[in-house]
């Protein structure tokens, strides 16, 4: 995109960026109500919130270089760290709503910050990598965590 055509639209790169992470972001969340819309139970939810962040059209080489500057240009910028926190805190949330209801209050929010880490991991692999990152892949990497969180928490400790 050339400056002139920037500056036609936007005040600034940082106007620009905000804008398109926006819409990345909004695209997240329209995949995530549609897979949740067909989910049965809270597996079903988790798969289908998982399943969202990890969609191929979130993970192409161009929406994988605008959330790697988002995530760059957030520390520096209030309001881009704004847009930020505000995914971020849906992707928690949603995670943790679906987790109490499998697990006890303090191992939900513990297994969904270690969820929500993952996946960011994830994608930043997705961004560092000349080949991207398989969906297919990085889904059994992120359902394995899961999967593992929920059976250990399950399992009879050891007195």
């Amino acid at each position: 995109m050339s400056p002139g055509i920037v500056h036609h639209y936007f005040v600034n790169k940082d106007d620009l960026l905000e804008a398109t992470l926006r819409t990345l972001g909004g695209q997240v969340r329209e995949v995530t109500r549609l897979r949740l819309g067909e989910a049965t139970d809270p597996r079903d939810r988790l798969r289908a919130i998982i399943g969202s962040w990890l969609a191929p059209e979130q993970l192409t080489p161009a929406a994988v270089a605008a959330w790697l500057s988002f995530w760059a240009q957030g520390r520096k910028q209030p309001r881009l760290a704004r847009v930020q926190r505000a995914i971020v805190c849906r992707l928690d949330s949603s995670l943790r709503h679906e987790l109490k209801q499998l697990l006890p209050t303090i191992d939900a929010v513990r297994v969904a910050e270690g969820l929500s880490t993952l996946l960011e991991g994830l994608w930043l692999r997705a961004a560092l990598s000349p080949y991207g990152l398989e969906t297919e892949r990085a889904m059994l990497i992120a359902i394995d965590y899961l999967e593992l969180q929920l059976n250990k928490r399950r399992e009879p400790q050891p007195a």
